[in-house]
């Protein structure tokens, strides 16, 4: 058969709930919903926070949801409890399991030619969304029964991998949190603390950085790829007025104050930035992960009326454990050791879900196309 559209084997269910009236005990927003991530980690408790007259869609286990507003989001999300959720929001599920398997729904909408599809569908520029009619009339390719549960069994199987990387990764981070905590904390017992003032050189000098190639004056902003290990370059043919050297410590200081990283390269960098350079780089790391553990102090520290931002007097003044040079590097070291078991769980991950992407955009290979677009398998 030819292709099929979305909406003749995919229902937009409009069941609606009073979450006050006790049917239901948990909500999910369109912030629990992550990028890319199939399974809801994160809810809301009916009671706690004040739910708008939106949240009046109920959904149950299995079925999917998918969040209509800014689609470039790919926020779609499979629920494995009841609960209510905003009517912009699309509860999704098979109008015919003999044709559709309801576990075979996020395979089709998780690929790239649907995501662009929607986005391309999508309304309105500022908060951009997408109608249920125009997304039914996506079309893909319906393997048959058979075929669906050979992918769903692939699928869910590699969502599970990375379900349980996940977990480890959040481990990982956790006891490298609780860890400098813990240091924190003995450390202020202690007294030993001292002034970032005291440990850097200062900011770094405003000087011109060269033309790398042809390609213009690297510069780094700061952006949602900040947190990354290794922050991501732009070049421009232009530098701005604030430089950083390859090494340095950079930090936002404007919202969202308390990013920090390190410059891998010479750049320009943007104004929501500061970059200092301590006076040893054997404390490179050793700073920086100060700075992460004490990151909500120093957020606090922001101040503005329409966003905050963190004076250059106040970070200068800003107070870190200062233990003996050895304590430091040997604390740098069991921080790097939890660093590379990080990195190596990240990369599986990474590994895992560009599988599962392979996986999806390949599934039509499942089916049998003829030279006029048809298919045989139903």
């Amino acid at each position: 058969m030819k292709k099929v559209k979305l909406g003749d084997f995919v229902s937009h269910s409009k069941e609606s709930v009073d979450p006050t009236g006790g049917e239901v005990t948990r909500y999910v927003a369109g912030e629990h919903m992550e990028t890319d991530q199939i399974r809801i980690s994160k809810w809301g408790l009916i009671g706690d926070d004040y739910l708008g007259p939106a949240f009046i869609r109920r959904f149950h286990p299995g079925q999917v949801l998918y969040g209509s507003r800014r689609t470039y989001l790919r926020k779609l999300a499979v629920a494995d409890f009841d609960g209510v959720c905003a009517n912009t929001t699309f509860v999704l599920s098979t109008s015919d399991s003999n044709f559709l398997l309801q576990e075979f729904i996020p395979c089709i909408m998780t690929s790239e030619d649907f995501h662009a599809f929607s986005i391309r569908e999508s309304k309105g520029s500022v908060n951009p969304y997408v109608n249920w009619s125009d997304l039914a009339k996506y079309e893909f390719y319906l393997p048959s029964i058979d075929e669906q549960e050979k992918m769903i069994k692939l699928y869910w199987g590699i969502q599970k991998h990375i379900e349980v990387i996940n977990q480890k990764v959040t481990a990982i981070q956790n006891l490298k949190e609780s860890w400098i905590i813990s240091l924190l904390e003995s450390t202020v017992e202690s007294q030993s603390l001292v002034e970032i003032a005291d440990i850097i050189m200062g900011q770094s000098p405003d000087g011109q950085t060269v033309n790398q190639d042809g390609k213009g004056v690297p510069f780094f902003q700061g952006n949602a790829e900040f947190g990354q290990k290794y922050p991501s370059i732009k070049f421009f043919t232009t530098a701005g007025k604030k430089f950083a050297n390859a090494g340095d410590i950079l930090i936002s200081v404007r919202a969202p104050i308390g990013d920090i990283n390190i410059a891998p390269t010479d750049c320009s960098i943007g104004r929501g930035l500061a970059s200092i350079r301590p006076h040893s780089v054997d404390d490179t790391e050793f700073i920086k992960n100060m700075l992460l553990g004490t990151v909500n102090i120093l957020s606090h520290k922001g101040a503005g009326s329409t966003f905050s931002a963190i004076k250059g007097e106040d970070l200068r003044k800003h107070t870190l454990p200062w233990p003996e040079k050895a304590v430091r590097l040997e604390i740098t070291s069991r921080l790097n050791s939890i660093d590379k078991s990080l990195e190596a769980s990240i990369s599986e991950k990474d590994s895992a879900i560009n599988l599962l992407k392979g996986l999806v955009e390949n599934f039509k290979g499942l089916n049998s196309v003829d030279s006029t677009g048809e298919s045989d398998v139903i």
